[in-house]
């Protein structure tokens, strides 16, 4: 990593780095704020049971199949396999 920072001989960059959240924290503080506002723990709740719900309706589809459903409320990942998961 050293060889990014700006006064490093042969490094890969004559001028500053910038990443995503750097000095960026008015824009961070906006987005802390919003979700704060927005993301409660009904939201939350709510796209759990969804996403669980959806989890298994796809496994009634994928029944006899190879397609396996894995995961938790929303988080979820199709593996076509016919081992257990």
């Amino acid at each position: 990593m050293s060889i990014i920072e700006p006064d490093h001989p042969g490094g890969v960059y004559s001028a500053y780095h910038s990443e995503t959240y750097n000095d960026n924290y008015i824009t961070m503080t906006a987005g802390v704020a919003a979700l704060e506002d927005m993301w409660t723990e009904e939201v939350a709740n709510s796209l759990y049971k969804t996403g669980q719900w959806l989890q298994d309706e796809l496994q009634k589809v994928a029944a006899g199949t190879a397609l396996q459903v894995a995961g938790v409320g929303s988080l979820m990942a199709l593996h076509f396999s016919s081992k257990a998961i």
